[in-house]
């Protein structure tokens, strides 16, 4: 199904796939541990925005930073995350962000 779109496309429904993915986390989870929601977001919605990236590696800026949201989102909705900048959230908690990772999987495969 998500093969046959056009990247924009397929972008956007990743993102829309993975922020539902996020809601759902924040709702199964009462406990808000940082340590905890990072792993469950490595686990639940990491993969799916990583998923297959090599074969529909976005390449407008549009479509990198609509990816990129998911995890802005995410990091900013973790307690006491809320006022630091996107960088410092992701040093913080030790991500690198999504762009930088798409690069390293793009570089390890061609």
């Amino acid at each position: 199904m998500i093969y046959n779109l056009p990247c924009t496309s397929t972008v956007s429904l990743l993102k829309l796939i993975s922020v539902q993915q996020l809601h759902c986390i924040y709702r199964a989870f009462t406990c808000r541990h940082v340590d905890l929601l990072v792993r469950a977001y490595l686990t639940y919605v990491r993969p799916l925005v990583e998923q297959k990236s090599v074969i529909w590696s976005p390449y407008t800026v549009k479509d990198i930073e609509n990816i990129e949201t998911v995890q802005r989102r995410f990091t900013k909705r973790l307690p006491g995350f809320c006022l630091m900048s996107y960088t410092e959230r992701l040093e913080r908690i030790n991500l690198p962000s999504l762009e930088l990772q798409h690069l390293h999987t793009d570089l390890f495969y061609f």
